[in-house]
């Protein structure tokens, strides 16, 4: 087998780029190790919005929300792609209430919606806040709600195979190079030859290219997402605390999502050096102990299970592009709890990159 280009990985990252890839005529072979959707991207709560970032990472999350509303049409996922809800911030105190302030400012400059709210306002949209919730930010438009991963992550290959790529199983031990170019990939089950190779492996990616002296710091931080059981009506919409936008952020945050099937996906946390997927009963009570303390009446609901992932983080942020010191070799990495939201700007950064070589 030889192709074009290889794509390690097949989560939705390593999807979103082998479709934009196959739309440009390459000859794709797509290598994972388990199944699509192993990994992260079948580990978390499928929420994407724009509210609370800010300068670049602001412009690259709303030039992928607008890929979203169109691939989701491209490929008829209207269904399992809502971009519909408020996403909704969450504030207890004057340094919250600074936060806010300044991710409101910084969606008005860029020209999207987003409003600063006190607690009374607040309470229009979520009733059920608990009394210790002071301040919030919403954001509406067009743009901002919940996908489905695994719905969008097949979908993507799906069409992807369609036009010629090729899904093969199999665990990667490294690539294969000669006079400083890039060759294919060296399987378990034998060599797969490619005039490229662009890694979207996630929290594996380093192991990868280790022996060609290529680190990126990917480090694995394990996420734990409660599920309970359908909701009765529809959430008020996506909510979160700003604890995230802080510079040491605690183990557990607020991350509140309302899934298409009804169910409710209470988060977060990140947990460093815990590499296994399963989940730490202490550190599940404490996200159910949290959510509780910003929305009254969770407790009535049943959890019907939980799961873990590991978010492959990088210091710097996730990279997307050629690595400089191997011709032919590519990464799209460290995207930590991103991927899902970024995962149509990576791959049409990726397919533009090969565009124009």
């Amino acid at each position: 087998k030889h192709y074009d280009v290889v794509v390690i990985g097949a989560g939705i990252v390593g999807a979103a780029v082998a479709w934009e890839l196959t739309r440009r005529n390459l000859r794709v072979g797509i290598v994972e190790r388990e199944r699509p959707c192993a990994g992260a991207s079948g580990a978390c709560n499928g929420g994407i919005s724009y509210l609370g970032k800010t300068g670049d990472e602001l412009k690259r999350t709303v030039e992928s929300l607008k890929r979203y509303r169109e691939l989701s049409g491209e490929l008829n996922l209207k269904d399992a792609v809502d971009q519909s809800r408020p996403m909704i911030l969450l504030g207890k105190t004057e340094e919250d209430r600074m936060l806010l302030l300044k991710r409101v400012d910084a969606c008005l400059q860029a020209g999207l919606d987003a409003s600063f709210l006190t607690r009374n306002e607040l309470l229009r949209l979520v009733p059920a806040l608990d009394p210790s919730v002071l301040w919030g930010a919403v954001a509406y438009g067009s743009l901002q709600g919940v996908v489905n991963p695994f719905r969008v992550t097949f979908g993507l290959l799906d069409d992807a195979i369609g036009r010629g790529a090729t899904l093969l199983r199999g665990e990667v031990s490294g690539c294969i190079l000669q006079e400083d170019r890039i060759r294919g990939v060296q399987t378990g089950a034998g060599t797969i030859g490619a005039d490229a190779v662009i890694n979207c492996a996630g929290d594996r990616a380093d192991d990868l290219w280790q022996e060609l002296g290529i680190c990126m710091d990917i480090e694995p931080v394990q996420g734990v997402v409660l599920v309970t059981d359908r909701y009765p009506k529809r959430f008020p919409g996506s909510l979160m605390n700003v604890d995230f936008l802080k510079d040491n952020p605690p183990e557990v945050s607020l991350a509140i999502e309302q899934s298409l099937e009804g169910n409710l996906l209470i988060g977060a946390s990140k947990t460093r050096n815990r590499p296994e997927s399963a989940v730490d009963r202490g550190v599940a009570e404490r996200i159910a102990a949290y959510a509780s303390g910003y929305v009254r009446g969770l407790e009535t609901l049943q959890i019907i299970r939980s799961y873990a992932g590991q978010r492959a983080t990088r210091p710097g942020g996730p990279f997307v592009g050629p690595i400089p010191s191997v011709e032919g070799l590519y990464g799209a990495v460290g995207f930590g709890g991103g991927g899902i939201t970024l995962a149509p700007w990576a791959g049409q950064v990726m397919g533009d990159i090969f565009e124009q070589r």
